[in-house]
């Protein structure tokens, strides 16, 4: 297992590196695939379990403990990306 306990997304189109990454992640909602995206809300904010809309806390206990001990959830966007859809430039 890693010891990074919290991933939030994992861009990339090569399968065998996703599956590296994401099989040694442990908890929270990870976004996955060439256009995996990510709300970029800091560990101890919480929208409900894995993305749940119906509760929210922000830097509570509970939502502490909400976001991790939650179970594990993987979101796919592979594709397949529209003709006209350029790749953005590497950073």
């Amino acid at each position: 297992k890693d010891e990074r306990y919290l991933t939030a997304a994992v861009v990339s189109n090569d399968p065998l590196f996703l599956q590296e990454v994401l099989g040694r992640s442990v908890n929270g909602t990870t976004y996955a695939g060439i256009r995996a995206r990510t709300t970029g809300a800091p560990q101890n904010h919480w929208f409900g379990p894995a993305g749940d809309p119906r509760g929210a806390g922000i830097g509570t206990p509970e939502a502490i403990k909400l976001v991790w001990s939650c179970h594990r959830e993987i979101i796919y966007d592979i594709g397949p990306l529209p003709k006209n859809r350029a790749l953005p430039s590497a950073t």
